[in-house]
Protein backbone atom coordinates (compact mmCIF):
# COMPACT_ATOMS: atom_id res chain seq x y z
CA UNK A 1 0.00 0.00 0.00
CA UNK A 2 1.18 3.42 -0.90
CA UNK A 3 -0.13 6.77 1.12
CA UNK A 4 -0.17 10.31 0.24
CA UNK A 5 -0.17 12.76 3.05
CA UNK A 6 1.01 16.54 3.36
CA UNK A 7 3.27 18.02 6.39
CA UNK A 8 0.10 19.14 7.48
CA UNK A 9 -2.11 16.21 7.70
CA UNK A 10 0.85 13.98 9.11
CA UNK A 11 0.87 16.74 12.08
CA UNK A 12 -3.07 16.46 12.50
CA UNK A 13 -3.44 12.97 12.13
CA UNK A 14 -0.54 11.87 14.76
CA UNK A 15 0.89 15.13 16.36
CA UNK A 16 4.47 14.73 14.47
CA UNK A 17 6.65 16.51 12.29
CA UNK A 18 6.29 15.16 8.67
CA UNK A 19 9.54 12.87 8.66
CA UNK A 20 8.97 11.13 12.45
CA UNK A 21 5.04 10.84 11.25
CA UNK A 22 5.91 9.10 7.86
CA UNK A 23 7.80 6.58 9.79
CA UNK A 24 5.94 5.66 12.16
CA UNK A 25 3.51 5.36 9.68
CA UNK A 26 5.49 3.23 7.77
CA UNK A 27 5.12 0.39 10.89
CA UNK A 28 1.18 1.06 10.40
CA UNK A 29 1.32 -1.11 7.23
CA UNK A 30 1.98 0.92 4.14
CA UNK A 31 5.69 0.19 2.12
CA UNK A 32 5.02 3.53 0.36
CA UNK A 33 4.58 7.02 2.45
CA UNK A 34 5.11 10.33 0.23
CA UNK A 35 4.47 13.30 2.33
CA UNK A 36 3.87 15.99 -0.56
CA UNK A 37 5.71 19.63 0.49
CA UNK A 38 4.19 21.55 -2.50
CA UNK A 39 6.80 23.77 -3.74
CA UNK A 40 9.45 22.41 -1.14
CA UNK A 41 8.96 19.19 -3.21
CA UNK A 42 8.30 15.71 -1.46
CA UNK A 43 9.76 12.85 0.88
CA UNK A 44 9.32 9.27 -0.16
CA UNK A 45 9.67 7.28 2.76
CA UNK A 46 10.21 3.04 2.43
CA UNK A 47 11.94 0.46 5.19
CA UNK A 48 14.74 0.65 2.96
CA UNK A 49 15.29 4.05 1.98
CA UNK A 50 14.34 7.94 2.30
CA UNK A 51 13.82 9.92 -1.43
CA UNK A 52 13.90 13.91 -0.89
CA UNK A 53 12.89 15.05 -4.32
CA UNK A 54 13.07 18.75 -4.41
CA UNK A 55 10.98 21.09 -6.81
CA UNK A 56 11.48 22.88 -9.45
CA UNK A 57 11.10 26.78 -9.14
CA UNK A 58 8.18 27.46 -11.52
CA UNK A 59 5.83 30.66 -12.03
CA UNK A 60 2.58 29.09 -10.16
CA UNK A 61 -0.80 30.24 -11.13
CA UNK A 62 -3.25 27.47 -9.45
CA UNK A 63 -1.93 25.29 -7.11
CA UNK A 64 -5.82 23.36 -7.36
CA UNK A 65 -4.84 19.83 -7.77
CA UNK A 66 -0.79 19.85 -7.89
CA UNK A 67 -0.95 16.96 -5.03
CA UNK A 68 -3.59 14.58 -7.07
CA UNK A 69 -1.35 15.18 -10.56
CA UNK A 70 1.59 14.26 -7.93
CA UNK A 71 -0.20 11.23 -6.69
CA UNK A 72 -1.43 10.23 -10.42
CA UNK A 73 2.35 10.87 -11.86
CA UNK A 74 3.96 9.17 -8.89
CA UNK A 75 1.37 6.05 -9.37
CA UNK A 76 1.84 5.75 -13.21
CA UNK A 77 5.54 5.55 -12.83
CA UNK A 78 4.73 2.25 -10.76
CA UNK A 79 2.69 1.17 -12.95
CA UNK A 80 5.60 0.90 -15.91
CA UNK A 81 7.93 -0.39 -13.22
CA UNK A 82 10.11 2.60 -12.47
CA UNK A 83 12.34 3.13 -9.90
CA UNK A 84 11.03 4.47 -6.73
CA UNK A 85 13.48 7.67 -6.72
CA UNK A 86 12.10 7.61 -10.77
CA UNK A 87 8.56 7.62 -9.49
CA UNK A 88 9.07 10.74 -7.61
CA UNK A 89 10.95 12.61 -10.01
CA UNK A 90 8.10 12.10 -12.47
CA UNK A 91 5.52 12.55 -9.99
CA UNK A 92 7.17 16.44 -9.03
CA UNK A 93 7.93 17.34 -12.83
CA UNK A 94 4.18 16.80 -13.47
CA UNK A 95 2.52 18.84 -10.41
CA UNK A 96 5.03 21.33 -10.97
CA UNK A 97 3.70 21.53 -14.73
CA UNK A 98 0.28 21.66 -13.86
CA UNK A 99 0.38 24.71 -11.37
CA UNK A 100 1.73 26.52 -14.60
CA UNK A 101 -1.70 27.10 -15.57
CA UNK A 102 -5.53 27.90 -14.11
CA UNK A 103 -7.17 24.62 -13.69
CA UNK A 104 -6.53 21.90 -15.77
CA UNK A 105 -5.14 23.87 -17.83
CA UNK A 106 -1.19 22.42 -17.42
CA UNK A 107 -1.93 19.16 -16.59
CA UNK A 108 0.06 16.84 -18.57
CA UNK A 109 -2.07 13.57 -20.34
CA UNK A 110 -1.28 10.13 -21.10
CA UNK A 111 1.07 11.60 -24.34
CA UNK A 112 3.13 13.36 -22.18
CA UNK A 113 3.63 10.19 -19.97
CA UNK A 114 4.54 8.15 -22.54
CA UNK A 115 7.20 11.07 -24.26
CA UNK A 116 8.88 11.28 -20.59
CA UNK A 117 8.21 8.02 -18.82
CA UNK A 118 9.36 5.01 -20.34
CA UNK A 119 8.45 1.28 -19.75
CA UNK A 120 11.28 -0.39 -20.46
CA UNK A 121 14.41 0.81 -19.91
CA UNK A 122 13.01 2.51 -16.50
CA UNK A 123 14.57 5.69 -17.25
CA UNK A 124 13.14 9.35 -17.42
CA UNK A 125 13.49 11.95 -20.03
CA UNK A 126 14.48 15.54 -19.01
CA UNK A 127 11.03 16.82 -18.90
CA UNK A 128 9.95 20.29 -20.01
Amino acid sequence: YIIFLTEREILYLLGLDYYQGSKKLLDCGPSIVVCKRGSEGSIVFTKAETIEMSAPKVQAVDATGAGDVYAAGFLAGLLVGAAIDECAFFATKVASLSVTGFGREKYPDVEYRYAHLRTKSRTLSTLD
